[in-house]
């Protein structure tokens, strides 16, 4: 990468990390946004942050290509979370799914919804292994696999877990 271009990432940066805190510190004290709002803009702006932070893998930093990629998988991921502010804030109502709002749709979730959620999942699990490495990803990815388990064994009869597998 050369060296106008990692100026310019540093500087975005810098400028998206003081954003981030006096977003937090201005929602803190006046809280104009609704509270799954207010989130979805922390996760977007995080995420955003993240992906121009950490590389794929740090011996793959240095090219630029890859590094287009990790703007576009930040703008994507400020795209799910400005899809949730969008079908959460009463300013766009004229957008909501349905007419109702993405927390009273509960149960009757959209195609978009879940496509959205998941490509958000997606995001969150690769923002969580480039900057903290396998561990946390993997952990996630095995309640994720329980959760489904539970759901389809009770839709289709499987055997059910073991208590002491997952107490709860």
């Amino acid at each position: 990468m050369n060296e106008a271009a990692e100026r310019m990432r540093r500087g975005l940066i810098a400028g998206l990390g003081a954003v981030l805190c006096f977003f937090v510190l201005f929602e803190v004290n006046f809280g104009l946004l609704l509270p799954q709002s207010s989130l979805a803009v922390f996760v977007g702006l995080g995420l955003l942050l993240c992906f121009l932070a950490f590389p794929v893998h740090p011996k793959l930093g240095s090219y630029s290509w890859l590094r287009g990629l990790d703007l576009l998988f930040g703008l994507l991921a400020v795209a799910v979370c400005a899809y949730v502010v969008v079908q959460t804030e009463p300013a766009f109502e004229h957008l909501w799914s349905g007419g109702r709002s993405l927390g009273n749709r509960a149960g009757i979730e959209t195609g978009a919804d879940i496509g959205l959620g998941l490509i958000g999942l997606l995001l969150v699990l690769e923002a969580a292994r480039r900057s903290i490495g396998w561990i946390v990803p993997a952990l996630a990815l095995v309640f994720v696999a329980h959760t489904l388990y539970c759901y389809f064994s009770l839709r289709n009869g499987w055997a059910l877990l073991p208590d002491w597998l997952f107490p709860h």
